[in-house]
C-alpha cells in the first residue's frame, strides 16, 4: 500500500473519531451529578472572577485539584455558559490522546496500524461516556495515556528527554486529579521493569531530580496556595 494512501485512512480514521466526539455534544442536557457540580462549580468561577478556589452552591469544593476547571471557565469564556462549552475540553483531551496513541503506533507498526488504533481506542464506550462529559476524566485520561506513551519511548531507549516529558504529564496530572497520576503510570511501569530488567528501567525512572522539579514546578504552587488559604479544611 502507498504511503500517501495509508496516510489519507489514518486522516479519515481522526475524522471519524473526531465526529464521534464533537458531532451534538451539547445537545443533551447534563446528565449526572458530577456535570452538574463540575460545571456549575466552573460557572461560579467565573461569576466571582477567583480563578485559584472553585465553591459550588457558594461552599467552599475540594473535590478536584483545580485544572479541569481552568479549562472548562477557559471554554465557556469564549463558548459560553452551556453544555457545549462545559464539555469541550473533555472531548479535546480525549480526541488529543487518541491521536497521540496512533501516531504512536503509526511509527512503529505503519500508517494503517496507526488507523486501527485511533478508531479502536476512539470508540471504546468508556472513552466515548468521559470525553463527552464535563467531568475531570477525559483530562485524567489523556495525561494518563501521554505519560505512558512517554514512560514508554524511555523505556525503549532509555532517553531522558522522554522520561523528562512523562513528568511534565505527571505534573499536569497531579493538578487535574491528585496522586493517581503518579499511581496508575508508575506502577504500570514498575510491574513492567520488575518481568523484564528486575526493576532497573523503573529505578532509572525514579531517579531523575530534573524530572522530579518539572512535575513540581507545575503542580506543587496551586496546591501551597490553595494549604496556606484554606488550612487543614483543605
Amino acid at each position: 500500500m502507498r504511503a500517501s494512501e495509508s496516510r489519507r485512512r489514518f486522516h479519515a480514521a481522526v475524522l471519524a473519531v473526531a465526529l464521534l466526539y464533537l458531532l451534538r455534544l451539547g445537545a443533551a442536557p447534563l446528565f449526572d451529578v458530577d456535570e452538574g457540580a463540575f460545571s456549575e462549580a466552573t460557572r461560579e468561577m467565573l461569576s466571582s472572577g477567583d480563578w485559584g478556589h472553585t465553591t459550588l452552591n457558594g461552599t467552599d469544593r475540594f473535590d478536584k485539584p483545580i485544572l479541569v476547571y481552568w479549562l472548562q471557565a477557559l471554554s465557556m469564556a469564549l463558548l459560553g455558559v452551556n453544555e457545549w462549552g462545559a464539555r469541550l475540553p473533555s472531548a479535546l483531551c480525549v480526541l488529543a490522546a487518541t491521536v497521540a496513541a496512533g501516531r504512536f503506533a503509526a511509527r512503529r507498526w505503519g500508517e494503517t496500524t496507526g488507523a486501527l488504533a485511533v478508531l479502536v481506542l476512539g470508540s471504546c464506550l468508556g472513552l466515548l461516556a468521559i470525553g463527552r462529559a464535563s467531568t475531570a476524566d477525559g483530562l485524567l485520561n489523556a495525561l494518563l495515556i501521554a505519560t505512558g506513551l512517554s514512560l514508554w519511548r524511555f523505556a525503549e531507549n532509555g532517553e531522558r528527554r522522554s522520561l523528562h516529558w512523562a513528568y511534565f504529564w505527571c505534573g499536569l496530572g497531579l493538578l487535574a486529579k491528585g496522586p493517581v497520576a503518579v499511581v496508575v503510570p508508575g506502577g504500570a511501569l514498575v510491574l513492567w521493569s520488575l518481568c523484564s530488567d528486575r526493576g532497573r528501567t523503573a529505578l532509572r525512572a525514579a531517579w531523575a531530580p530534573l524530572g522530579w522539579l518539572i512535575a513540581l514546578a507545575i503542580a506543587l504552587p496551586w496546591y501551597l496556595y490553595a494549604l496556606h488559604r484554606h488550612g487543614m479544611a483543605f
